[in-house]
Order: C-alpha cells, then sequence, then structure tokens
C-alpha cells in the first residue's frame, strides 16, 4: 500500500464510503494497524463509522488493538461493530482512552452510560470480564454518570449486574445515593420523575448503604443523602427516603434545626415543612419502638 492508499483508505473510511474502504482492505499486504498522527487508528474509525465489514477485516491483523476502538463504536451506538470487537479474544472490555476533547480516561461501559446507549450497555455487560464500576479515571463509575444524566433503564441495567457497587465513592467524595438527591437548577416535570425513579431503584438495591457518609469538598462534607437532600431542598428526596426505616434521621435533623435557629424569622418556609416531616417520622418512629417493646415484654411473660 502506498502512502496515497493509505490516505485514501482513511478518507473512505472517515467519509463512511465503506465499499471503497473495503476494497483497498481486502488487496491490501500492508500493516493497518499503523496509528495516525492524532493516535486514532483505522479500526477506532471504522467503529466509530459504523463501517462493520471494515472492522471484521482489520481485526484480522493480529497486531490490531480491538480495545482502544470499543469507544468508537459506542460514541454512535453501533452495537454491531461492538459485537464485532468483544468477540474477538485480545479485547479488553475496561480499556480506558483518554478523550481528546475532555482530557479524561473513559471505559467504553462509562460512555455508554453517558450516552444512554442502552444496548451497547447491555452488550458491554454481558461480557465475562467487564468490570460495572470502572468508568472514570476519577473513580466516577458508570452508575454515577447514568444517575448523573437521569438514565433510569441504564440505572436499572447497571443495578443487575452481580458485581455492582452501588456505594462506590468518587472522588469528588459522593456516591450515587448522593447524586440522586442532588436535583439540577434545570430540573422539569420528567427530569424530577426520573431522579425519583432512580432514588427508588437505588434504594431498593440490597446492597446500598442509605447512610454513607461522604464529603462533597467546599459544599458539604460528611454528609448522609438524606442531608444532601434536606440542603438542595429536594423534597421528593426528602419523602423517598422519611419512608425508609433504614434511614437514620439524626444528622439531618440537626441540620435542618442548626439552620432554622440561625436564619430564626427568615428561614425559608421549605425548611419548615423539612423539620416537620422529619420531626413527624421520628414521633411515629418511636411509636412503633415502644410498641414492640411492649410486645416483647407481654411476649416474655
Amino acid at each position: 500500500m502506498t502512502e496515497s492508499e493509505f490516505e485514501s483508505l482513511v478518507t473512505a473510511l472517515r467519509e463512511e464510503t465503506e465499499e471503497y474502504a473495503v476494497a483497498i482492505l481486502e488487496r491490501t499486504t500492508i500493516d493497518t494497524s499503523k496509528v495516525l498522527a492524532n493516535g486514532d487508528s483505522l479500526l477506532r474509525i471504522a467503529a466509530l463509522r459504523g463501517q462493520l465489514k471494515s472492522v471484521q477485516l482489520l481485526l484480522e491483523n493480529p497486531k490490531a488493538n480491538p480495545g482502544d476502538a470499543l469507544q468508537g463504536a459506542v460514541a454512535h451506538g453501533h452495537v454491531s461493530c461492538l459485537d464485532a470487537l468483544l468477540k474477538d479474544s485480545r479485547t479488553n472490555p475496561n480499556h480506558y482512552r483518554v478523550s481528546n476533547h475532555y482530557r479524561v480516561c473513559w471505559t467504553p461501559l462509562f460512555f455508554a452510560a453517558c450516552k444512554g446507549y442502552t444496548e451497547c450497555l447491555k452488550l458491554l455487560l454481558s461480557h465475562p470480564e467487564i468490570d460495572p464500576n470502572q468508568g472514570r479515571h476519577d473513580t466516577h463509575s458508570p452508575l454515577h454518570e447514568a444517575v448523573r444524566g437521569l438514565k433510569v433503564e441504564c440505572v436499572v441495567m447497571l443495578l443487575a449486574h452481580p458485581r455492582i457497587n452501588p456505594n462506590k465513592v468518587c472522588s469528588d467524595g459522593y456516591s450515587p445515593l448522593h447524586e440522586a438527591c442532588t436535583p439540577k437548577y434545570d430540573d422539569d416535570d420528567d427530569a424530577r420523575a426520573n431522579r425519583r425513579a432512580i432514588l427508588s431503584l437505588l434504594l431498593s438495591h440490597e446492597a446500598i448503604d442509605v447512610n454513607i457518609h461522604t464529603s462533597m469538598p467546599y459544599v458539604l462534607v460528611d454528609y448522609t443523602p438524606l442531608c444532601v437532600a434536606v440542603h438542595w431542598k429536594n423534597y421528593d428526596a426528602v419523602e423517598l427516603l422519611l419512608k425508609d426505616e433504614r434511614v437514620s434521621l439524626e444528622d439531618a435533623h440537626k441540620d435542618v434545626l442548626r439552620d432554622i435557629e440561625f436564619f430564626g424569622t427568615a428561614v425559608d418556609a421549605g425548611s419548615h415543612l423539612i423539620f416537620e416531616a422529619i420531626e413527624a417520622e421520628q414521633r411515629k418512629r418511636d411509636r412503633w419502638r415502644r410498641r414492640r417493646s411492649w410486645i416483647l415484654v407481654c411476649s416474655v411473660f
């Protein structure tokens, strides 16, 4: 293959003229694992453009790096290309690749969760060597990203994986449950409904730590998810968390009481509503505790 033929192949792959690209690949005897100046391989370009036949031909090169092309296949949801890459025995499904735009390292699974490509996510999660908790170089997991992006179906799929860690804390100091309790300023009705659904999914997971303490630098330090919900006046989250008997009320009660005492008459009505809800739940729990104690005493005698 001459230099001009190589350039023609790159152009054919980039411009999605697969028939021409395949014609070149079928007659060439030159190493097609050559990497371009920007770090892209021919295999990655083909996967990025969804050119399945080109991907299959490029994988025939024993020096091909299929792991590096995974993110390319995921970028636009090219499931068939992703499937071909994952079936190659050389493929590391947890391959980190530096994003030139964001200057961070992402795994294909993280990218699929970020984009909300459920078919790609399903395919990746079915790989026996996939690590469902590996996402970004800063320990931000695919579950963090699915929760942040309010991708309900992605959250369902990730939580169903037997090796998922729903309590993983990223380098910023928060867990997926903390993320679910943190509303965005532009949340509309659909976003709030998705956030509520995701919070319910997380709370229903058998391994979830509902009282996980973590730190959010410059904002919240050593706060539980309920404390975060109280801080952001996320009433939906407060309501759901208060219904869960495993959730400790003590820290959140102290926080909202401190705000009321500090701001006095200037405190907003929302703080009073949350305070009353927490106190009502505490009274209900106290009644049940006394009742259980009484029943236990009666059963002894």
